[in-house]
């Protein structure tokens, strides 16, 4: 506990956000330090971990509680965030159940920052989908297609195939997105290509015409209407923005 007092020291706000999620059953919340190591959890969270109380999480990484195969995704995904400082939101996700079974979440994951803008935490939200992880589920056949468009964005993907591929029709694919997401299947594959355009943008002098097809876009033209219509701005304004407020 003497991390999470520190913590607190540090980022006052932590303490009325956890005291808010741990009233909460059907989302799991956590705060882990730059480090990967766990520092709070909520009951829902405990729960599903099968500890009885904090004691036996604190200063504890996903490895030493979790399955290896999920343990070594969870601190892929906490290293990816420290790196980038990119916030992960609405990923579909396997999580262990109290039962030990497998189960699908919705999970978005921040950084926590000092005043001075250090990364001080990761915060965890997962919310239960309260559906089996097993393969012949239509919502892990949906997570193949999002893990196939978070891998292959740059390639020529095309919706029909993706939904072939997962043993579903484009409409049953469309549905499962609307309904966990909000979105299309299209729509969710362009945001995943304006998103790495964006940091490539951010990050690089690459012409805006080769981040174009470095994307998944068939040319400039299009990265440029798709991107005006997501962030509201033109890739070279939103370069020129970017780099002014280094």
């Amino acid at each position: 506990m003497e991390r999470w007092k520190q913590m607190i020291d540090e980022v006052p706000e932590l303490e009325p956000m956890a005291q808010l999620f741990e009233k909460l059953e059907d989302v799991l919340f956590c705060l882990k330090d730059r480090y990967g190591r766990y520092v709070w959890a909520n009951r829902a969270f405990l729960k599903h971990a099968k500890l009885s109380d904090l004691s036996h999480l604190a200063g504890k990484t996903a490895s030493h509680v979790f399955p290896a195969l999920l343990a070594e995704e969870y601190e892929r995904q906490d290293a990816s965030l420290i790196k980038q400082g990119k916030e992960t939101q609405n990923r579909l996700e396997m999580i262990t159940n109290s039962d030990g079974s497998y189960g699908w979440f919705l999970s978005d994951k921040v950084l926590i920052r000092r005043c001075d803008g250090r990364i001080r935490a990761i915060a965890s939200m997962s919310r239960n989908l309260h559906a089996p992880a097993g393969d012949d589920k239509p919502i892990g056949r949906l997570a193949s297609v999002i893990s196939r468009m978070q891998q292959g964005y740059h390639e020529p993907l095309k919706i029909s195939e993706l939904a072939a591929e997962a043993g579903l029709t484009v409409s049953a694919l469309e549905r499962l997105t609307q309904s966990l997401y909000k979105r299309s299947p299209k729509q969710i594959l362009t945001q995943l290509r304006i998103e790495a355009a964006a940091d490539l943008l951010r990050d690089t002098n690459t012409s805006i015409a080769s981040i174009a097809l470095t994307c998944g876009f068939c040319d400039q033209a299009a990265l440029s209407r798709s991107f005006r219509a997501v962030t509201g701005t033109s890739p070279l304004r939103y370069r020129n923005l970017a780099r002014a407020h280094r």
